[in-house]
């Protein structure tokens, strides 16, 4: 249990470092595949009663077309019962809330606490045939028109930490690069022994020496030491210069790590490169900074510059507008902040944030303090559940 009374859903040093591989296991076939994952991902959420895997597809209306339940075990196996056909009867809202939520790792609470009616008495219906209080689950999109969800039940209503949060929504940005590997054919770029040491390479403008040093991070996090706990992950992004998937395999009864070509499949955008399409995506999802950075393995200087050269190609004034203008195309943007929790001031503050401003520049703005400020913005991210400054900027405002 957390120092505010919080219990934490993780394992104390969860091993998420053999979560990302069953992720990228070579397994052929797709249940033994998915039945190590379920398996994982159990051990680091010990107090789960139960977690299921499942696959979605979608057409550009954000309509499910297909829902296959790939693997579950405990009361993920009744969630096998909810098929694709009971989520279109509960109606469209319900299946873009449950499958496109705001953020990559949420609650079934939340989704419910956010929505309508309807919503909320399909989140009962839901709870009751699957036999849980609360869900939580980590929600992508591996491909245009491919997601996935990887969900565990619980016997009790559900609040997620800053910590876990983040620490699951590595899991789930890993989840995207590895569905999407087992989607196409592999093509290496590369291969290294667990020391960093180049076996192999067929593009001479890779950076050798930085691919080796991330080698041999990623391989100090296997060790038995090292591998439990959240931050043994920290240092494997789950893409490398945006493109790039790094995946050990065993060769010759030896760990090696496999470079292979995993760009994500996002529509074209003729004017936009492919790496300004990609940070746009992931920046309208309301993804702060340092997690874009995480999921693409590229510096978070980059992707200011990335942002602000994509609005300046579109003539665009500002980032701040592009993303605006991004999240009504991206299924799981940050969508309409509900301000109906927020103070007069709280208020303000968010109509200067949304303005680009920063909150030395805020306070100067109202005559308050800097600290003043960054209570105010923790507590409109905390009543708007939303994740990030971004996500305020890109989210739609309430019509009045």
């Amino acid at each position: 249990m957390s120092s505010n009374g919080r219990r934490v859903i993780l394992d104390r040093r969860p091993d998420l470092v053999s979560v990302l591989e069953a992720a990228y296991g070579h397994e052929k076939d797709e249940e033994a595949w998915a039945g190590q994952l379920v398996d994982a991902i159990q051990r680091a959420l010990p107090r789960s009663n139960g977690v299921g895997f499942n696959l979605f597809e979608y057409d550009e209306n954000l309509a499910i077309t297909r829902l296959r339940h790939v693997a579950a075990v405990g009361s993920g196996i009744a969630g096998k019962s909810v098929s694709g056909s009971v989520f279109r009867a509960a109606g469209p809202e319900v299946a873009r809330r449950y499958h496109f939520p705001r953020r990559l790792v949420t609650t079934q609470s939340e989704i419910d606490d956010a929505g309508s009616d309807e919503v909320r008495e399909f989140g009962e219906f839901f709870r009751r045939r699957v036999g849980m209080a609360d869900g939580v689950a980590m929600i992508g999109r591996s491909n245009d028109g491919i997601g996935f969800v990887l969900y565990a039940g619980f016997d009790e209503r559900i609040e997620l930490g800053r910590y876990e949060r983040q620490a699951l929504a590595r899991v789930a940005l890993h989840l995207e690069s590895a569905i999407r590997l087992r989607l196409r054919p592999e093509r290496a770029v590369a291969v290294m022994d667990a020391n960093g040491k180049l076996l192999h390479c067929t593009e001479e403008a890779l950076d050798r020496d930085a691919l080796a040093k991330h080698v041999v991070a990623v391989e100090a996090s296997h060790l038995r030491g090292a591998r439990r706990g959240a931050e043994g992950i920290a240092t494997w992004n789950a893409l490398l210069d945006g493109r790039l998937s790094l995946v050990a395999r065993d060769i010759g009864g030896k760990r090696h790590y496999v470079l292979l070509e995993n760009a994500p499949d996002r529509r074209a955008m003729r004017v936009l490169s492919r790496q300004e399409v990609e940070i746009l995506h992931l920046s309208a999802r309301g993804m702060p900074v340092k997690l874009v950075s995480y999921a693409l393995g590229i510096a978070s200087s980059t992707i200011s510059h990335a942002l602000a050269s994509a609005a300046n190609k579109l003539g665009l004034q500002s980032p701040r507008e592009l993303l605006r203008l991004a999240s009504n195309f991206v299924p799981e943007s940050a969508g309409e902040l509900d301000l109906g929790s927020l103070t007069s001031a709280e208020r303000d503050v968010l109509e200067l944030i949304r303005q680009g401003l920063s909150n030395q520049q805020i306070a100067d703005a109202r005559r308050s303090s800097a600290r003043t400020v960054a209570n105010q913005v923790n507590a409109i991210l905390r009543k708007t559940n939303v994740l990030s400054r971004r996500a305020l900027i890109a989210a739609a405002m309430p019509s009045t």
